[in-house]
């Protein structure tokens, strides 16, 4: 809209260039054909890499196994599991997998049986993972993380710790926010 109008006030062609980055999901992309033909877009396919991103993130869970097994001195057999679990999950991506390993790496539970358990539930999507790390919270904390969450979403820029402090103190109506 404010570019349409833009150019309804101008004979000049305006100066304001947006760049939009995303994923091609669906909903994301119908959002997009409200705007006027006659912008330029570019679109990067990466469909034809999915392979080349496949095998990549294969390595790379090889590779953060290898080092989370080290670390936490799992025996064979649970690095063997840990690996093979990781690697039947279908939609992988980089953040999924820092996610889980991240989880493995937290976990207090530290017997074979236990982390076996811990393998056989890894969270098989980002959404997933994100709802664990949520769960381990009581109801009221985690509608806390929650606001911080939406905090965080919906500011302009990254905020200090000072500023996402004030912003969840009003956001909470806390009497803290007064001070």
């Amino acid at each position: 809209d404010f570019y349409t109008r833009s150019c309804q006030k101008s004979s000049r062609k305006g100066q304001l260039k947006f760049l939009v980055t995303s994923r091609p999901y669906s909903d994301i992309e119908l959002d997009f054909e409200g705007i006027p033909p006659n912008l330029p877009a570019i679109r990067l396919s990466g469909e034809d890499k999915n392979e080349e991103i496949h095998d990549e993130i294969n390595l790379v869970i090889k590779e953060r196994v290898s080092t989370v097994s080290r670390e936490l001195h799992l025996n064979r057999m649970l690095k063997d599991l840990l690996e093979k679990k990781l690697l039947t999950i279908s939609h992988r991506t980089y953040l999924w997998l820092h996610l889980v390993i991240e989880e493995i790496r937290q976990s207090t539970k530290r017997t074979e049986k236990q982390y076996i358990s811990i393998i056989n539930s890894v969270p098989e999507t980002v959404e997933d993972a994100y709802e664990k790390i949520l769960s381990r919270n009581n109801p009221k904390e985690r509608g806390k993380a929650e606001m911080l969450l939406h905090i965080i979403i919906g500011a302009r820029r990254p905020l200090t710790l000072t500023e996402m402090d004030v912003a969840f103190q009003i956001a909470t109506e806390s009497q803290n926010a007064k001070e």
